[in-house]
């Protein structure tokens, strides 16, 4: 019987989705873990190999020609503007590789030295959330509303799972207003694609608040605005650091409960209310 290697094999090229494009990537290695997951050591080409980094399998995509040689772009300008396009779907982190994060083979970095922006790392299995979502609204089949549980209810969820594990809350608790408010005063402005413009405009036309409206799926799309929201110039490089990690431990808490948060491709939207 053939060994089971997951949906990808040794040596097979791959493409990773970036915030510019997609990156072609060999796999070097693969790994079955407790979770059930297939993780991938992949080597991006032409990069050095201090570059190497495990992917989930949900992170890479079958290599096609085709892929290969798109170039994304992001939609909308002014004031209000729509969620940017598949590209800012498939970024993944607060700032793409593209934008300076990678060194260069001599090991100087292109672009700025140091980055003033806090860093949000947003795990492979959320990424792979993302660009459901942006699928879901391009074919006429974004989430219903009002979500449920609501960006409100996954909040409170997060400091009572704290709670429960006798971590520190009252930082988590913080982060989580935080959060809140910052999601309910950028939904309209940077978190809606332009078909969701309408949907919008009647579901919070009652003064609803957004929060308490909108799930998951629009809460993540807030994680990649934050590197450009969060005041990272006003904090010390501690408080920076224990933001960072807070944020990371808000993600990784939506990873262990995407099947309860987040729609499923190709499922009706049974989360919502009618």
């Amino acid at each position: 019987m053939a060994r089971d290697r997951g949906p990808f094999r040794t040596g097979e090229r791959v493409l990773v989705p970036h915030t510019d494009k997609y990156y072609e990537a060999k796999i070097l290695k693969s790994e079955k873990r407790n979770d059930g997951v297939w993780y991938y050591l992949i080597h991006y080409s032409g990069w050095n190999k201090k570059w190497d980094e495990w992917v989930e399998a949900t992170g890479l995509t079958k290599y096609k020609k085709e892929l290969a040689k798109v170039e994304f772009t992001k939609e909308g300008e002014g004031g209000t503007r729509e969620f940017g396009g598949k590209a800012e779907a498939a970024e993944g982190n607060g700032r793409s590789r593209a934008e300076g994060g990678r060194k260069s083979d001599k090991g100087h970095k292109q672009g700025a030295a140091v980055s003033s922006k806090v860093r949000v790392q947003i795990p492979a299995a959320l990424k792979q959330k993302l660009l459901e979502d942006w699928d879901r609204v391009q074919t006429g089949s974004a989430a219903s509303l009002p979500r449920r549980p609501s960006v409100n209810d996954i909040l409170l969820h997060f400091v009572d799972a704290c709670k429960s594990n006798k971590d520190l809350v009252e930082p988590e608790e913080e982060v989580a207003n935080g959060l809140r408010i910052y999601f309910d005063k950028a939904l309209r402005h940077m978190l809606l694609y332009a078909q969701e413009m309408e949907q919008a405009e009647k579901a919070l036309s009652d003064g609803t608040t957004p929060s308490s409206v909108y799930g998951a799926e629009h809460l993540l799309r807030l994680f990649l605005k934050l590197p450009d929201l969060l005041p990272a110039n006003q904090m010390s490089a501690d408080d920076q650091l224990q933001l960072e990690m807070r944020l990371a431990s808000f993600l990784k808490f939506l990873v262990m409960n995407e099947g309860l948060y987040f729609l499923s491709p190709g499922l009706p939207d049974q989360n919502a209310t009618s």
